[in-house]
């Protein structure tokens, strides 16, 4: 990766289209070609066993055509699976 640049930010997960449009052409006119993007758990997963990755699709589909590649961290916990029964 060394011949790449990286972004630890930029981008706002459930923002509208127009906000993702325009934070996916600042980040690649300033040459970022991967982004890193925290996928909160909470988000993702509300209820056990029930996904939900509408507020992140958007943001993922906007940067694969502008040519970033987005590096998903699965981030913070969610409370049925950290509560102590």
């Amino acid at each position: 990766m060394a011949d790449r640049l990286c972004a630890a930010g930029g981008l706002t997960p459930g923002a509208d289209d127009a906000t993702i449009a325009r934070q996916i052409a600042l980040l690649a006119a300033a040459g970022v070609r991967v982004v890193r993007l925290d996928f909160r758990w909470a988000h993702l997963e509300p209820t056990e066993g029930a996904f939900d990755f509408s507020r992140h699709d958007p943001i993922v589909a906007a940067a694969r055509a502008a040519g970033i590649e987005v590096l998903a961290i699965l981030a913070y916990g969610v409370p049925w699976a950290t509560s102590a029964d």
